[in-house]
C-alpha cells in the first residue's frame, strides 16, 4: 500500500513539474524570441529558473524579488544584464557575445536573507527590505576574457566604469 502511495506521489510530482517547466519555457520563449519585437516601454522579466535575455531598452526588471535595474544611456549597447529569480548578471556585452554565459561577467547581484549575519566588507549592500539584502558582487577580472586579447580587455575596463551608475539606478519596486 505505501509503495502504491509513494508511487502515486511521485508520478505526480513529476507530472508538476513537467507542467510548471513547459510553462516557464512557453513563457521565456514568448519574452525571449527574436522573432517576435518587443515594444521598447516593456521590459524584461526574470522568472524563476530561467535566464531572460539582457535588459529591454536598457531597462531589467527581477518579477520574484521587485527591483529594477537601468543601464546608462551611453552604454545600453556595451552592457547586457541577464539572470534568474535570485541572482543577476552584469556583463560586458562584447565579450558575452564573442564567448559565452561564463566570460564577460563584470559584476552579479544576489539576494540574502535579511537575517543573514555575513559581513559584506567585500560586496556592496545595493538595497534591503523586511526579508531581504540585495547584494553586489564584482567579478573577478581574471578569466573573464582571452588575456591576449587586448580590445577585450579594453572593452571589459570601459564597461566596469559603469557598474557604479548601474548600482545607483538599483530601485526596489512597489509590490
Amino acid at each position: 500500500m505505501i509503495k502504491r502511495f509513494l508511487a502515486i506521489l511521485t508520478s505526480a510530482a513529476v507530472a508538476a513539474a513537467i507542467f510548471v517547466g513547459c510553462s516557464c519555457s512557453e513563457e521565456s520563449k514568448v519574452n525571449n524570441s527574436s522573432s517576435t519585437p518587443i515594444d521598447a516601454t516593456e521590459t524584461t522579466k526574470a522568472y524563476p529558473n530561467i535566464t531572460a535575455d539582457s535588459a529591454v531598452a536598457g531597462r531589467y526588471v527581477n518579477a520574484n524579488y521587485h527591483y529594477s535595474l537601468t543601464i546608462p544611456d551611453d552604454a545600453v549597447d556595451k552592457i547586457a544584464i541577464k539572470g534568474n529569480d535570485s541572482i543577476v548578471y552584469i556583463y560586458d556585452k562584447s565579450i558575452l557575445e564573442s564567448y559565452d554565459d561564463h566570460h564577460g561577467v563584470l559584476a552579479y547581484i544576489f539576494v540574502d536573507s535579511i537575517e543573514a549575519e555575513i559581513p559584506y566588507t567585500e560586496y556592496k549592500v545595493l538595497g534591503s527590505d523586511d526579508k531581504c539584502n540585495y547584494i553586489l558582487s564584482i567579478a573577478e577580472e581574471k578569466r573573464q576574457y582571452d588575456a591576449d586579447d587586448k580590445e577585450a580587455k579594453a572593452s571589459y575596463q570601459e564597461c566596469k566604469g559603469y557598474l557604479d551608475a548601474i548600482a545607483e539606478s538599483f530601485t526596489l519596486n512597489n509590490q
